[in-house]
């Protein structure tokens, strides 16, 4: 595996998305792998940093990665070819999938592991997102998945109150202008049909 020694070794890289308890796990994991040069990454430490942190990763000085889905953003990882997320069933379907695509971008192949904690009751919607992601692993899956997630979150209703999701996806920004936008059929404020 990749901990025989020597700096060209593939990284990996393991997502517990709650900052509060990630040096247990990153310490958890040294006691598990002791030979492996581990780094921390996430959204509290000062940008200097992680960008620090990421570097090293890159440099391939650091193998192991833990960190948040900070990763999630773009960050492209060629060196990494193993990802491990724990409690999946606590992200949204695309927030997996863009994560488990961080990894596997080099010409080796690339492993995700979806860690569930001893115990852990799944909801029915983290059921359904965890099978999609097992059944669609192929090349261009991204559209499928985003299909699927739609189904099993609906689409909301951007003008009403009825949301899915979070009003910081699109920003307040965004949100307040598209609320401004006349739409047919709708009343102004002061109680005018528009």
């Amino acid at each position: 595996m990749f901990l025989k020694g020597g700096n060209g070794l593939p990284g990996w890289a393991a997502v517990h998305n709650r900052v509060r308890t990630i040096d247990h796990v990153a310490d958890r994991l040294k006691q598990l792998v002791p030979r492996a040069r581990f780094g921390m990454a996430h959204g509290q430490m000062k940008a200097r940093e992680l960008e620090e942190t990421m570097m090293r990763f890159l440099r391939k000085e650091v193998n192991v990665l833990v960190c948040t889905a900070i990763i999630e953003s773009g960050l492209d990882i060629p060196s990494a070819n193993t990802i491990i997320i724990n409690n999946p069933d606590r992200f949204e379907l695309v927030q997996i999938y863009q994560l488990r695509d961080r990894v596997g971008r080099a010409k080796e192949k690339a492993y995700a592991y979806l860690l569930i904690g001893k115990g852990s009751v799944l909801t029915k919607d983290a059921e359904k997102r965890l099978e999609a992601l097992m059944d669609f692993t192929h090349p261009g899956a991204g559209l499928y998945l985003a299909m699927h997630d739609l189904k099993i979150r609906g689409g909301g209703n951007i003008l009403g109150f009825s949301q899915s999701g979070h009003i910081s996806a699109v920003g307040y920004e965004l949100y307040r202008k598209l609320i401004e936008i006349p739409w047919p059929n709708s009343t102004a404020r002061n109680g005018t049909r528009i």
